[in-house]
């Protein structure tokens, strides 16, 4: 943040000056119509829709680590939620009335993997595994793997892709190698698999990487893994006639990071 959505909204985060109301300090707001208004903040006590008073959102001092929203005003965050001074990790999302915390099989969600597309639809991480909710019931994504991958113990992360139509690009690691899915609406279908060899095999690494920049090669550039940069129905990795692009790179024959032979190249695909 700050980012604008298509109807002209800015979204930013920024810290407060702390006027007595306990131990709030950060919040997220919006500009609309030449108005800044409070999307949420971390002052204790606070009344929003949806969720108990008792809660505290977010921790002091901190920023919220990721912050998805559309341009019909739904958003969704990563939030060290603080109950009765208990913390736990969250991930809430405002469908419009309001807040919501997502669960994925009843299990509280941790991160944010997408930006948030125009029906409100976003991608999270429950119990490790990936969903995709708009505040309602929330649909499994890991129940149809490709062939590919079954029977391989997978680890989801962040930095993934949503469109309009609810398709999504997820990133993993098996074995220590990236790899990268698409769910279609009815199953996942591999993209891209360094263990695999696929689309080539002669790629060490996948991106977007999560930051900082990349450990091996100096001279690859980094696609943030923010789900604010994940432009849904503008500029993402993956659009709406679900075509999608990535790069990958490696260090060359001499296998030594930041020289001559180190190279990159640019995947464009389109799932079917």
């Amino acid at each position: 943040l700050p980012v604008t959505t298509q109807t002209g909204d800015i979204y930013f985060q920024a810290r407060y000056q702390n006027s007595g109301n306990g131990t709030g300090d950060r919040g997220v707001y919006r500009v609309a119509g030449g108005q800044t208004q409070r999307v949420i903040d971390n002052a204790p006590g606070r009344a929003w829709p949806g969720l108990p008073p008792s809660l505290q959102i977010g921790k002091p001092g901190e920023a919220y680590p990721a912050v998805a929203f559309n341009e019909r005003r739904r958003v969704a965050l990563e939030a060290t939620i603080t109950q009765a001074g208990v913390p736990r990790e969250s991930v809430l999302l405002f469908d419009g009335l309001r807040w919501r915390e997502l669960r994925g099989n009843n299990v509280v969600a941790a991160r944010v993997v997408s930006g948030m597309n125009s029906a409100g639809q976003v991608v999270f991480l429950a119990g490790g595994l990936p969903f995709i909710s708009d505040g309602g019931s929330a649909t499994a994504l890991e129940t149809n793997l490709p062939a590919q991958l079954a029977g391989a113990t997978l680890t989801w992360l962040p930095g993934g892709s949503i469109n309009s139509a609810g398709r999504a690009l997820l990133r993993y690691e098996r074995s220590g190698a990236a790899g990268m899915a698409l769910w279609t609406g009815e199953r996942l279908l591999l993209v891209a698999d360094v263990a695999a060899a696929a689309p080539a095999g002669n790629f060490a690494l996948l991106m977007p990487e999560t930051r900082p920049a990349l450990a091996d090669v100096d001279r690859a550039g980094v696609v943030t893994t923010r789900p604010e940069a994940d432009r849904s129905d503008r500029s993402a990795m993956l659009n709406n006639l679900d075509q999608f692009t990535f790069r990958v790179a490696d260090l060359g024959p001499d296998d030594r990071r930041n020289t001559a032979d180190d190279y990159q190249a640019i995947y464009f695909g389109r799932g079917q």
